[in-house]
């Protein structure tokens, strides 16, 4: 992707995130914890690989719809990936991207914690790409290049979240799954989309 094909798509994603903000009651902050694998098909064979241990961090506006309806736009660094284990061989995919959620949440007060619900999708912009693997005490590491030709992967991810978690004393505890639908192989027959549950923790900051 040229740069100015990536300055347009990453401006986009700050004027959706700043244009929410104009609307918000909230701003929440959030990091956590990754566990992402990649589903491989080859040849309508389909392989799911071990899961990789990564993080997430970043911030959301929320805008109040109803009583117990909110609407949450954000914007977040998040690494994916996999790992694949045979015997005393390891290799490790890592996928950097700047993921934004835009998820509907339905929240209800119990009596001082709040417990929600969200459901929605997500667009992610890759950012980095490295695969690295070992073998007997022995490791060799690659970047992968974003773009079209084989052995390259495709930038653009995009997918489905749903996800619950906790409000107490605006503390924000979560847990999300995200279901990767974009292929990023540009190999004939073979198909790679991501996987990852998301555990959160955050803060949030009343507007």
């Amino acid at each position: 992707m040229q740069f100015s094909k990536k300055v347009t798509v990453i401006m986009l994603i700050l004027f959706v995130v700043s244009a929410s903000g104009a609307f918000a009651q909230a701003f929440n902050l959030r990091g956590g914890l990754n566990l992402a694998n990649m589903y491989v098909t080859v040849d309508d064979d389909t392989e799911s690989d071990d899961f990789k241990l990564g993080a997430h961090v970043g911030a959301a506006l929320e805008l109040e719809l109803a009583d117990v309806l909110a609407l949450e736009v954000g914007s977040f660094l998040s690494n994916k990936g996999s790992v694949f284990k045979d015997g005393d061989f390891t290799q490790t995919i890592s996928l950097w991207y700047l993921d934004v959620p835009v998820l509907l949440k339905l929240g209800v007060d119990v009596g001082g914690p709040k417990i929600f619900a969200a459901a929605g999708g997500y667009v992610g912009f890759g950012l980095a790409a490295n695969v690295s693997a070992e073998m007997d005490g022995t490791s060799i590491s690659a970047d992968i290049d974003w773009g079209s030709d084989p052995g390259e992967l495709n930038r653009l991810d995009f997918g489905a979240t749903v996800g619950a978690g906790v409000e107490v004393n605006n503390v924000l505890l979560g847990a999300y799954y995200n279901h990767g639908f974009a292929n990023m192989s540009n190999v004939d027959d073979v198909s790679m989309t991501n996987r990852f549950f998301q555990f959160s923790v955050g803060y949030k900051l009343e507007l």
